[in-house]
């Protein structure tokens, strides 16, 4: 019984320990239009001190706001 306590909670520790916070950096490729031609752009922006899901929910927030620009085109963030 023992046991099985101290493993249960061996795995409960792993599990906080691994879904800690870090510092995520959100990368965006995108193409630019020009009035008579298109060029490649890259993008970065820090996103701070979170878990792994709320980096990539606030990355996919950034995908969609270049994405609504009409100038923009093939959009695509990453973590």
């Amino acid at each position: 019984m023992k046991t099985m306590t101290l493993l249960s909670l061996g795995i409960l520790g792993l599990t906080l320990f691994g879904s800690c916070k870090r510092s995520y950096t959100c990368k965006c490729k995108y193409e630019e239009a020009h009035e008579d031609h298109t060029h490649d752009e890259y993008t970065t922006y820090p996103l701070g001190e979170l878990f792994r899901r709320q980096a990539i929910r606030k990355c996919d927030d950034k995908q969609e706001a270049l994405s609504s620009n009409p100038e923009y085109s093939q959009v695509n963030c990453y973590l």
